[in-house]
């Protein structure tokens, strides 16, 4: 529940244990109804952010999914063809 004075917002990070940097995927910080997707460094100083329209973000997510798909298709044959 939000009031005039505070506002709550839930964010999904991924972290790179290794580096401490972390991209952040939650609601645009304008309140526009978009998904922001945010870059953070070691140090929390967040250097890069993008935003998408909600059904921009749908097919974003899925362009990437394909991709995976396809590099993962790349690299078995890849492998397969060393053995």
């Amino acid at each position: 529940m939000n009031s005039d004075e505070y506002n709550m917002e839930v964010l999904r990070e991924v972290w790179n244990n290794k580096s401490g940097e972390c991209i952040e995927i939650g609601p645009d910080r304008d309140a526009l109804g978009m998904i922001e997707v945010r870059y953070k460094d070691p140090s929390g100083f967040i250097g890069q952010r993008i935003e998408f329209p909600i059904e921009c973000a749908k097919l974003v997510a899925q362009a990437i999914m394909l991709c995976i798909d396809d590099l993962d298709a790349i690299n078995q044959a890849s492998v397969k063809a060393e053995s």
